[in-house]
């Protein structure tokens, strides 16, 4: 995958177009990491606002550079399980292939739901103590971090071979 690859190096419009086309080549993980690596920006911004100490605003900011990374290892990490998906049903080392693939496939999306879900309790925190400016911001972050942690937990489900019972948006 070369730097155009990069779902953080694409503007807006390419990003979505490219979104659209039909590939999946930005498909749910990427675009689970980029909700949650939204809300982890917009916390830092309302953070510094709110006169946070540089550590929280440091950890936030982290957190949201660590979503980058996840957003371009996700396809990487699943197509070694898409092609072992592939494997005539007969293939003698298929299910052997399958579980190795999947662990290393769920390994991105259990990491963004992680971190999601720490940048909801900042979303959280932020709103309910934070200035009443500021708390359109952190319920924007808390709900990219919520569908981030929720698409995320999908996702692992999927990889794992799992077929989920509740419907998406139940």
């Amino acid at each position: 995958m070369d730097s155009t690859d990069v779902i953080f190096e694409c503007s807006v419009d390419e990003l979505l177009a490219r979104t659209a086309a039909h590939t999946a080549e930005f498909g749910a993980g990427p675009h689970a990491a980029l909700a949650a690596a939204s809300a982890a920006a917009l916390l830092a911004m309302a953070a510094r606002f709110a006169d946070w100490d540089d550590v929280r605003v440091g950890e936030v900011t982290a957190a949201g550079r660590r979503l980058r990374e996840l957003a371009d290892a996700d396809g990487p990490a699943f197509e070694p399980l898409l092609e072992a998906w592939q494997l005539p049903a007969d293939a003698p080392d298929r299910e052997e292939r399958i579980v190795r693939a999947a662990r290393s496939a769920c390994a991105v999306p259990v990491e963004v739901c992680r971190i999601g879900s720490r940048l909801a309790q900042v979303a959280q925190e932020l709103f309910e103590g934070g200035k009443p400016d500021l708390a359109g911001d952190a319920a924007t972050a808390l709900y990219l971090a919520d569908a981030a942690v929720a698409s995320g937990a999908h996702t692992v489900r999927l990889n794992a071979g799992r077929p989920t019972t509740r419907r998406p948006l139940s």
